[in-house]
């Protein structure tokens, strides 16, 4: 399962700042399961130029968090993250499938919205800009010596 196939519909940012929704067949028409974790939705110039307080990253079904402020660091806790060996970044408990990780970043992410903090959410997704060019081929030259194509004969 991936954990853009937990909701019915799902919002998310790229690192490079466009928005994307997954699951719009009749959107929200009969459904209330909706996440949204794009930064961009939130976003207003009125932001400090600085980091975000929280910074969510997504990866080989984990995620890591890195806080910027003390606000930040006891939000974390508040909502069962706990800080890493090194503690420089946050984790969750051991234990926890995708529905669980979603669920604890959806409501740590709201959580820091209503409390004036800023947050992004990495999902992993690689951009465009992200993506290596593809090496030019060049045309292979011919390692042995040329053939002629023998005539064939026809017959009916």
């Amino acid at each position: 399962m991936s954990l853009l196939d937990i909701p019915d519909v799902f919002i998310g940012s790229t690192d490079d700042g466009h928005t994307f929704v997954v699951a719009l067949y009749a959107l929200l028409a009969h459904t209330h399961d909706l996440v949204d974790l794009s930064w961009t939705t939130r976003w207003s110039p009125d932001q400090p130029a600085g980091g975000p307080d929280l910074r969510f990253q997504f990866g080989d079904g984990t995620v890591a968090v890195t806080a910027s402020t003390t606000a930040a660091r006891l939000l974390l806790e508040q909502h069962g993250f706990v800080p890493t060996a090194d503690g420089a970044s946050y984790r969750l408990r051991d234990g926890l499938d995708e529905r669980g990780l979603l669920g604890a970043v959806t409501a740590a992410e709201a959580h820091a919205y209503a409390h004036g903090l800023s947050a992004r959410v990495h999902l992993g997704i690689p951009t465009p800009a992200d993506i290596p060019a593809s090496a030019r081929r060049r045309s292979a030259a011919t390692a042995g010596p040329r053939t002629t194509p023998s005539a064939r004969r026809r017959t009916r």
